[in-house]
């Protein structure tokens, strides 16, 4: 199955991505290719994939490069490896692009989760949270004990054993 970041290498060294498309098939058919023999052919489909809980990171050594092929690799491609591997990166990258600006605040809120003390409620939201995110705090402390509720009857139903 066909990941984020997929792409293809062409015997051209060109790296044909499509940022609404990961199927290997599609970015083939959109090159104008085709894939009708293993031996010395025409292109190499390719993957950066995240690795565990790195998803939003834009170091590569948080990511891995992935041949997604069976059968044996072509010499163009072997002999390029490198600069090839290089090239898709560069072209991840340019996927990341509209979704940078984000990046930094979506980190800065997952570091902010960990310093909270769950099991100790202070009574007071930080205003800083509501600040930086747009949080209404009523509507935020609304939702938290509606959701709360809703998980107790779950977990209530599901110990006695009711369906309804």
């Amino acid at each position: 199955m066909c990941k984020y970041f997929s792409c293809i290498a062409t015997r051209n060294l060109k790296i044909v991505w499509d940022k609404n498309k990961t199927s290997h098939e599609d970015l083939i058919a959109k090159a104008g290719l085709t894939d009708d023999k293993l031996k010395d052919r025409d292109f190499v489909r390719l993957e950066f994939v995240p690795k565990k809980g790195t998803l939003l990171s834009s170091n590569q050594t948080d990511w891995e490069y992935k041949i997604d092929e069976e059968g044996t690799l072509p010499e163009w491609y072997i002999k390029n490896e490198p600069y090839i591997k290089q090239e898709v990166w560069k072209e991840c990258q340019k996927s990341f692009a509209p979704y940078r600006k984000n990046v930094n605040a979506v980190n800065k809120f997952i570091a902010s989760l960990k310093t909270i003390k769950w099991f100790s409620f202070s009574g007071k939201i930080s205003k800083s949270w509501h600040i930086s995110f747009g949080i209404d705090i009523k509507s935020a402390r609304d939702a938290a004990g509606d959701a709360a509720w809703d998980a107790a009857r779950g977990a209530a139903r599901d110990a006695a054993g009711d369906d309804a």
